[in-house]
């Protein structure tokens, strides 16, 4: 299945053959026209007198063009006139070759595939696919600019890859891509000893934007001679800095789907490299830098340890930065989080670590670069923000969860970068100060979060500032009004005959982790309902922890989401009709599909759900002040 792009002549043919054009098997006209682009079916002599195999073969063929050339030609009217030369004989190059196609001479004169001997002997789904994977190399030299340069060896990455995932897109069962998943993440991907691996590069992108989005991105591209072309033609490409960043958050998380569906594993996973932070002694160990040097075009992952109790703040800074792209998760998470580039002082992003009952938390950062050299150096800058207060158990009073009852302990070393140690050796502890050395990897899950639902971060949005820092405290006379409001717009016939509100509740938000507390919040609400009196008492009383992702907006307003991953108190509502009921403080009260409006000022936080519901507020609403 190996393409070989060569310098053709005015009607050269890949290989001399002597050819049979008559009719096969289903192959009834010769040529036969698919959907507008007109196909030739040629055998080599040799084959004349097995008729035992050619029309039976025709009929695999016939069967791929339809489903190919139907699928690539919905994308776009990217194909011409085919010849497909079917023979016994194997390839000169390489006898296990499958296939090969040329299209002589561009941009006029028929796509040629040849079907070699190997072929026959693979099942009907392998033949089909294999036909499928060549005709978009059709597509390819039909489209792209350049299409005959002479051993086109520096596309071979994309011209393969995206060959491969086409197939896919055409037959998303067969899974003949699956035979090359052996991408190495430490290979530049212009330059992978597998190009057909760069399939699950295509994947992503199709996940991400579409199988539209990825036909025109490879129909755009120029044909390179050599790995070193190739790299400088990547480097000034736009978008593909962010694609391959793109590509290289889902590769390392182990989150890639072929376009049926099923999960493709990561047979080569990244392997882990373990940097040591370096503090600075004049600011009392408050700040510091984590030095990293990556290679350009590869997935480069890195793990570092932050002490416990500590809100910091995170950037980097690289030569030719336009081109690098860095993203941060913290032990327990499943996401990467765009980091911004620095200097301190500038839109940089908060981390805050957890007490972790006292113990060191792993970051992890991810790294790449598509700038034109071998290697950059990218130096990860951490200033402390403010140390927390962490929260120690009392005495056989810790659960799976936390602690049902704590006492408030102040962490001793409020910022500490202790040496690194591989998450997936805890008991493992070096005090050199030697520089970081590979390990391996870390497996994906050690990594998973206990985030569920719908809720996830959008790469592009940071934080909104404007949430994060202060104690937000319930404001029950500003609530009482937005309720108000909302309860007049949501159904007009309605009469609203009292509302009180009592208790006290307070939210705190730093970087992406939210802290809600609610005391005996109760709302007291009394309405007419198409002349039904229905008294209801809703009482609020414990506190929940929530991933808060910013979905729209980020400049004071916009619409977040809650993932809620610990809750400890209950939501009680009782009324007369229905009696009432009872939900834990979580997730079940604040689904992770719900989409949450907010306005933010320098005091002021107002947040209410989205539900269209007549007579249903959604989640909230609430206004709180600094």
């Amino acid at each position: 299945m190996s393409r070989r792009v060569r310098a053709p002549g005015p009607d050269t043919r890949i290989e001399t053959f002597a050819l049979l054009h008559g009719y096969f098997g289903a192959f009834a006209e010769n040529p036969q026209s698919f959907y507008g682009v007109q196909v030739t079916l040629a055998v080599t002599t040799s084959l004349q007198t097995n008729t035992g195999f050619a029309d039976p073969a025709a009929g695999q063929i016939q069967q791929a063009l339809t489903d190919s050339i139907q699928t690539y030609e919905h994308l776009d009217d990217v194909l011409s006139d085919i010849v497909i030369i079917l023979t016994d004989r194997r390839a000169q190059e390489d006898p296990k070759y499958v296939a090969t196609t040329i299209r002589p001479p561009w941009p006029t004169g028929a796509c040629q595939i040849v079907l070699y001997s190997p072929w026959s002997t693979f099942n009907d789904t392998f033949r089909r696919q294999a036909l499928a994977h060549e005709l978009y190399h059709c597509v390819q030299q039909t489209m792209t600019e350049n299409s005959n340069a002479a051993y086109a060896y520096g596309s071979n990455w994309w011209g393969e890859g995206s060959a491969a995932y086409f197939s896919n897109v055409v037959y998303p069962t067969y899974n003949l891509e699956w035979l090359n998943l052996d991408y190495s993440p430490d290979e530049p991907i212009y330059n992978a000893r597998d190009p057909y691996s760069a399939n699950l590069f295509f994947q992503v992108l199709r996940n991400s934007f579409g199988a539209s989005y990825v036909n025109k991105w490879v129909i755009s591209q120029t044909f390179t001679s050599s790995p070193a072309e190739e790299r400088t033609r990547l480097s000034k490409l736009a978008d593909f800095s962010d694609n391959f960043h793109l590509f290289a958050q889902k590769f390392s998380l182990d989150d890639i789907y072929d376009t049926g569906g099923k999960h493709m594993p990561i047979l080569k996973p990244v392997q882990l490299e373990y940097p040591n932070v370096v503090t600075t002694s004049d600011t009392e160990g408050r700040e510091g830098t984590i030095p990293l040097v990556v290679d350009t075009f590869t997935v480069s992952e890195f793990e570092s340890i932050l002490g416990p109790a500590q809100t910091i703040v995170i950037s980097y800074n690289a030569a030719n930065a336009a081109n690098v792209r860095v993203s941060y998760a913290l032990y327990g998470t499943n996401f990467w989080t765009p980091m911004p580039k620095g200097p301190i002082g500038g839109p940089v992003g908060t981390v805050t670590i957890r007490c972790n009952y006292g113990s060191p938390t792993p970051i992890f950062i991810l790294v790449t670069s598509t700038n034109d050299t071998d290697k950059v150096a990218v130096t990860v800058s951490l200033t402390q923000f403010y140390a927390n207060t962490c929260l120690e158990c009392v005495p056989g009073t810790q659960t799976l969860t936390g602690c049902t009852q704590a006492n408030p302990i102040a962490i001793t070393v409020p910022f500490s970068f202790p040496t690194a140690t591989p998450s997936s050796s805890p008991s493992t502890s070096s005090s050199s100060s030697s520089p970081s050395s590979s390990s391996p990897s870390s497996s994906p899950s050690s990594r998973a979060t206990n985030t569920t639902g719908s809720c996830t971060a959008v790469f592009s949005l940071n934080q909104d500032p404007c949430l994060i820092g202060p104690t937000w405290n319930l404001n029950l006379a500003n609530t009482k009004s937005l309720i108000l409001q909302r309860l007049a717009s949501s159904d007009p016939d309605a009469t609203i005959n009292s509302l009180a509100l009592s208790g006290s509740g307070t939210v705190e938000i730093q970087n992406t982790n939210a802290t809600f507390q609610y005391t005996d919040l109760t709302i007291d609400l009394d309405m007419t309902v198409e002349g039904i009196d229905v008294p209801t008492n809703t009482v609020v009383d414990g506190a929940m922890e929530a991933n808060l992702y910013v979905q729209s907006g980020g400049d004071g307003s916009g619409a977040f989401c809650l993932d809620v991953y610990e809750g400890d108190g209950t939501v009680v509502e009782t009324d007369p009709i229905t009696g009432g009921f009872t939900l834990d403080l979580g997730a079940d009260w604040v689904p992770a599909t719900e989409n949450i409006q907010y306005t933010c000022t320098s005091g002021s936080l107002t947040m209410q759900g989205s539900s269209s519901v007549a007579g249903d507020l959604g989640w909230g609403p609430y206004v709180y002040t600094s």
